[in-house]
């Protein structure tokens, strides 16, 4: 078994980050493969799916991160934002007005290009 904690091991100095990311680990004994370390029970079918699960939540995290980024994402920032400040009790006397997508839409334009927004 393989023991990998921080500091001095073997000559080594292993930095903390990696030894908690390594713990548990166990290297393969000689003449073993992969199938050999599937747990009792577990077929290779299992692996698999568990495979795509993990695939298909990084895609949907990449994908919500280039929402995010391109600026896809704006209207559910806004009602997700409208929705706390409505829940904090901040908008108390007056019912909150909420903009459909195209009014959204039409504001954001208006306040991207009603500024001089050149650098000269």
């Amino acid at each position: 078994m393989l023991k990998i904690a921080a500091g001095q091991e073997g000559g080594v100095s292993t930095p903390p980050q990696v030894a908690s990311l390594l713990q548990g680990f166990q290297p393969l004994k000689s003449g073993a493969n992969f199938f050999s370390t599937l747990s009792e029970g577990m077929n290779i079918f299992d692996t698999i799916a568990r495979g795509w699960q993990q695939l298909g939540a990084g895609a949907r995290r990449a994908w919500s991160w280039l929402r995010q980024v391109s600026g896809d994402a704006a209207y559910e920032n806004y009602l997700r934002c409208a929705r706390r400040h409505v829940l904090s009790g901040a908008a108390e006397g007056s019912p909150p007005v909420l903009l459909s997508p195209a009014e959204f839409y039409l504001d954001a334009l208006r306040r991207r290009y009603s500024s001089i927004s050149r650098c000269c």
